[in-house]
């Protein structure tokens, strides 16, 4: 995949830390869509910006305020004497695990929009809210004091695209080209991918980027039904040989690319990759079986649904971002017109 920013951002304009860079200047070069709150909650106020633009590996420890690579964008908020803090990021390490990487434990979930965001406790065990919009992780938790919960959805329904501009631009660039190691030899992390154990690695994992699969990739031909009005964005395959340990399939929504589908593919005897019968990671979800398909949500009205199954020498899971409508009856039908088992009660 050609690696180079086509003039949609540019990080080298900016020192490895700016603070109070104003919203405009920090989208020109963000690799993703920024947002702001407009307009702010009453009482609320903004204390400060700043923007960490991406880096090479190795800078870890030259960047200020977080470690890694990957561009950030920080907005420090007050409420009275409540402190929060605004955090957005493109999560393109992993798919998100349960849609709120960022949050532990209960969460509840609440319409942004075409999107479901999520209220709950980080891992600090602070109160937040998180919310992926047109492919942009924000993260808002509370740092010092308390302030009521109504107030981190507030702030989450006033989010605003800084750059109408930039969204289309940035919108319109497959998830591929703006994925930090298309520019630099990244590790892979150990993170969760989803409710099902699965785990990419080892981090020396070689990772490929293509928009199109080349001739005789594996799973190809798994894609969702056309109905549902997705186009394959972005093809990622990790290790190397005929034989990869895992080919990653996404799949965007024509009308709004930060609505997605994975497809994840390995081989049926590899290791490291999709395991079949899955093992649930230990997040709570609901677990379901018919036949092959093994199947893990979250909240039955919106999910995040992920299914698991074994055909033609291939483990599959299917990943679907959570929306208003992709309900239990949603993806049951999904799985159906996929050839799948579906199940008696939908």
């Amino acid at each position: 995949m050609d690696a180079t920013t086509h003039g949609l951002w540019t990080p080298d304009a900016m020192p490895p830390s700016a603070d109070d860079v104003g919203w405009e200047d920090a989208q020109a070069a963000a690799n993703f869509v920024l947002f702001r709150p407009d307009p702010l909650p009453e009482g609320v106020r903004v204390e400060s910006l700043a923007f960490r633009p991406e880096a090479p590996p190795g800078n870890e420890l030259k960047l200020g305020w977080t470690l890694g690579n990957r561009a950030q964008h920080r907005c420090d908020l007050s409420a009275g004497a409540a402190k929060l803090r605004m955090r957005q990021v493109l999560y393109d390490w992993a798919p998100p695990a349960w849609d709120h990487p960022s949050l532990t434990g209960d969460v509840a979930p609440f319409v942004v929009g075409g999107h479901i965001a999520w209220f709950g406790r980080d891992f600090r065990g602070a109160h937040a809210a998180t919310v992926t919009l047109d492919r942009t992780t924000i993260d808002i938790a509370v740092r010092e004091g308390e302030c009521a919960p109504e107030l981190l959805v507030e702030l989450c329904e006033a989010l605003r695209p800084v750059s109408a501009e930039a969204r289309a631009r940035i919108l319109a660039t497959p998830f591929g080209r703006l994925a930090y190691r298309s520019r630099h030899a990244d590790r892979t992390p150990s993170v969760p991918v989803g409710f099902w154990h699965h785990r990419r690695g080892p981090p020396n994992t070689r990772v490929r980027i293509h928009e199109r699969p080349p001739p005789g990739l594996p799973g190809a031909h798994v894609a969702p039904p056309a109905r549902l009005g997705f186009r394959l964005d972005t093809v990622q395959v990790f290790g190397g040989g005929p034989d990869p340990l895992e080919i990653e399939y996404l799949h965007v929504d024509a009308a709004d690319p930060g609505r997605t589908i994975r497809i994840l593919v390995s081989p049926e005897r590899g290791a490291g990759g999709v395991r079949f019968p899955p093992v649930p990671e230990g997040q709570p979800c609901t677990v379901e079986a018919a036949g092959e398909v093994h199947w893990a949500y979250g909240d039955a009205r919106y999910g995040p649904h992920e299914a698991v199954w074994r055909r033609d020498g291939l483990n599959v899971m299917l990943l679907s971002k959570p929306a208003p409508w992709t309900d239990r009856f949603w993806f049951a039908r999904v799985l159906s017109e996929l050839s799948l088992p579906s199940f008696p009660d939908c």
